[in-house]
């Protein structure tokens, strides 16, 4: 037994997946105006820069990367050791590069 409502289009089950077609309907242009009037342009930049400043923790991260890239700057000039006196050992460059090693264990 189908139940039919007031369109005469039966009924369907909360559960199933049948499309409600009355939601589909055309805008009127009572409801066009409104949505005009309601929202201003933005660019596509503009829109996305809003939703990043809104965002704590991605401003956190770009406040930390710009941080970042400032010391890849600045770090080289600041540092008193020139590449090649941090390549050497004993004043001979050292192929191995073996005091670049970020860590080696003592032998007992």
């Amino acid at each position: 037994m189908v139940n039919y409502d007031e369109n005469g289009t039966p009924k369907k089950n909360k559960l199933s997946l049948q499309i409600d077609l009355s939601k589909f309907e055309p805008a009127t242009d009572e409801e066009k105006k409104q949505q005009d009037v309601m929202s201003k342009s933005s660019t596509f930049f503009k829109d996305g820069m809003k939703k990043l400043r809104k965002n704590p923790l991605a401003m956190a991260s770009m406040i930390v990367l710009v941080l970042i890239i400032v010391l890849i700057i600045v770090a080289p000039l600041v540092i008193p050791y020139g590449y090649s006196e941090i390549l050497s050992v004993n004043g001979k460059r050292d192929k191995g590069a073996k005091n670049l090693a970020p860590f080696t264990y003592s032998k007992m």
